[in-house]
């Protein structure tokens, strides 16, 4: 199984997967203000440590339900 990290283009999700340089970057699009900025940072960041990278598009509803 590979290993995979959440990634939102921010310094701790950002440092965290230079540290440890998982094969896979998820990135979640819920509708949240800076999602465009996000997953854009996000996406090169990824390219960049050469993992794959997945967005999950999702809706504020949906995690609502959950919780």
């Amino acid at each position: 199984m590979a290993e995979g990290i959440l990634l939102s283009g921010g310094l701790d999700s950002v440092s965290l997967a230079y540290w440890k340089r998982p094969a896979l970057a998820i990135s979640i699009n819920y509708g949240q203000a800076a999602a465009k900025k996000e997953l854009e940072v996000s996406g090169i960041i990824a390219r960049e440590l050469g993992m794959t990278h997945e967005v999950i598009q999702s809706t504020v509803a949906v995690w609502v339900a959950v919780i």
